[in-house]
């Protein structure tokens, strides 16, 4: 497209930029709230089991430390209950998307996503101790 094909369709009176600017922030709030519903900030899977919080709160420890080694058996215990069924097919999934974030260097995003994941469980299975 040619730079003035590009300043022949933009506004040039104050009332036609003014209807632009408006129509431009609609456009923006709506798609902001289409990314949103669309999962961008989904709510985490609930936990229910003590055990499994547990574990999270390990697999906190072990990322935010950068210890890929603890991640790997962090990872193992939380395949192990699920296959137990203390800890859902959802949430195993969520955790091991922030566990291959981890894997691929991406600590500060993963021990980001963990602390979102844990911040948002019910009161009644959050770990003893709180994150800061």
């Amino acid at each position: 497209m040619k730079f003035n094909s590009i300043l022949s369709s933009a506004p040039d009176s104050k009332s036609e930029i003014s209807s632009f600017c408006r129509s431009c922030m609609v456009l923006l709030v709506t798609v902001g709230l289409i990314i949103t519903e669309s999962g961008c900030s989904r709510r985490p899977a609930a936990v229910d089991s003590e055990d499994a919080m547990l574990a999270i709160d390990a697999l906190y420890t072990a990322i935010t430390s950068r210890q890929s080694k603890l991640v790997e058996d962090v990872h193992d215990r939380l395949k192990s209950l699920a296959s137990a069924q203390k800890l859902s097919s959802e949430a195993l999934r969520q955790l091991e998307s922030i566990i291959e974030s981890a894997n691929s260097g991406k600590w500060e995003s993963a021990a980001k996503q963990v602390d979102h994941f844990i911040r948002r469980q019910p009161l009644t299975t959050k770990p003893k101790h709180r994150h800061s």
